[in-house]
């Protein structure tokens, strides 16, 4: 037996994923689980914003910006000018956990708490009590910790961030507030909702002299 259903075709016994949740084929339809799921960010390109609730702009600015913060942690990255067309794009990616300071830099360099740090490997700072790991996958760095934070970044063009669902609502910055809406993600840090993505992106500069 074959229905269509949410535009999707199948065949009893079938499944799909649907994100983080799996969806079976059944003889009334699909039933689908109903876990919450992480939320993935994308910073990349000259730059395009891609947010975690799903939300698309494009920002050009040359500064210091925090693409995504919470009470225990926060990823920013500085943008600068790359090639003669006026496009920007990523010059370093700061994570900081628990006060723990990690600093991605070009030429695939790494420092840690303004220290070089010899990496791949597991870091456990004084301020943080988990481990934190600082690998390689495929062209990208990886800083990932427990808590539930992943950032990736290929030393130049794409910074991706991936939180659990235990963040949701709880994220401010670039990369919107993860509440499942995507209509409100231009947020300030004030909570002052914008409509434009140039007053968006210039509320989150993390400095004043650019």
């Amino acid at each position: 037996k074959q229905w269509y259903q949410r535009r999707v075709r199948g065949t009893q016994g079938q499944y799909i994923m649907d994100e983080c949740n799996k969806c079976t084929c059944t003889a009334t339809g699909w039933d689908c689980e109903n876990n919450a799921c992480p939320g993935e960010c994308l910073a990349y390109g000259d730059p395009h914003y891609l947010t975690f609730d799903g939300s698309f702009y494009e920002f050009q600015g040359e500064c210091e910006y925090t693409l995504s913060e919470t009470d225990r942690w926060s990823v920013t990255v500085e943008n600068v000018p790359c090639g003669s067309t006026g496009v920007t794009c990523a010059k370093s990616v700061i994570v900081t956990i628990d006060g723990e300071v990690i600093k991605l830099l070009k030429d695939q360099q790494v420092q840690i708490n303004g220290s070089p740090y010899n990496w791949p490997g597991i870091f456990r700072g004084q301020k943080h009590d988990e481990d934190i790991m600082i690998d390689q996958i495929g062209f990208f760095i990886m800083v990932a910790s427990p808590i539930g934070l992943r950032v990736m970044w290929n030393g130049a063009t794409h910074v991706h961030i991936k939180v659990q669902p235990e963040w949701q609502d709880q994220v401010r910055g670039l990369c919107g507030n993860f509440n499942g809406k995507p209509g409100d993600d231009f947020k300030t840090p004030s909570g002052i909702e914008v409509s434009s993505p140039y007053a968006f992106g210039n509320a989150w500069k993390e400095r004043e002299d650019c």
